[in-house]
């Protein structure tokens, strides 16, 4: 579920500051970057005409 609250829209706010709020239940960290690959991929095509090519490719944590 995907969550957007109603904020301040002062003028003072520039949109390159706009964050989400996602709220899960169970999810993974697979489960989030598909969610963010998809919704990302939705806002170029959207704004951009741009489509974004699938990638599986995401870097591995940091193991010490």
């Amino acid at each position: 579920m995907l969550s957007s609250h109603a904020q301040d829209l002062r003028s003072d706010r520039q949109p390159e500051f706009t964050q989400l709020d996602l709220e899960l239940a169970f999810a993974d960290s697979d489960a989030i970057m598909a969610m963010m690959e998809r919704l990302m991929a939705a806002v170029f095509a959207e704004v951009r005409h741009a489509v974004l090519a699938a990638t599986n490719a995401h870097m591995s944590p940091y193991r010490s």
